[in-house]
């Protein structure tokens, strides 16, 4: 058997689902040895990265400001820190038409 963990993009006002991501896929099969039971401590970590990024980057789709949809205005490296991550994600500048930027 196969276990897949899947993040799901909902519209809220109908509860649809729109779009489907794949976060993580692992082969279920019997423990030999107790570090085969479950999540590997290298899956934790990489589900986590995986959900975070995609959280991250579905920010920000409409401006915090006005409500308007917002426009995408290039990509930058930033620094993340998790509980059991730190690594550097690539995100995108959002900007608004009533002037409001993701990064300042």
């Amino acid at each position: 058997m196969k276990s897949k963990i899947i993040a799901q993009e909902i519209n809220i006002e109908t509860n649809e689902v729109v779009i489907e991501h794949l976060v993580y896929e692992k082969m279920t099969t019997a423990p030999q040895q107790i570090n085969e039971l479950g999540f590997s401590h290298k899956e934790q970590i990489h589900i986590l990265h995986q959900s975070q990024e995609k959280i991250i980057n579905d920010q920000h789709q409409t401006c915090p400001e006005c409500g308007h949809k917002t426009k995408k205005s290039g990509k930058f490296q930033s620094d993340f820190h998790s509980v059991f991550t730190d690594h550097k994600i690539s995100l995108q500048r959002k900007k608004c038409t009533c002037g409001w930027t993701s990064i300042k």
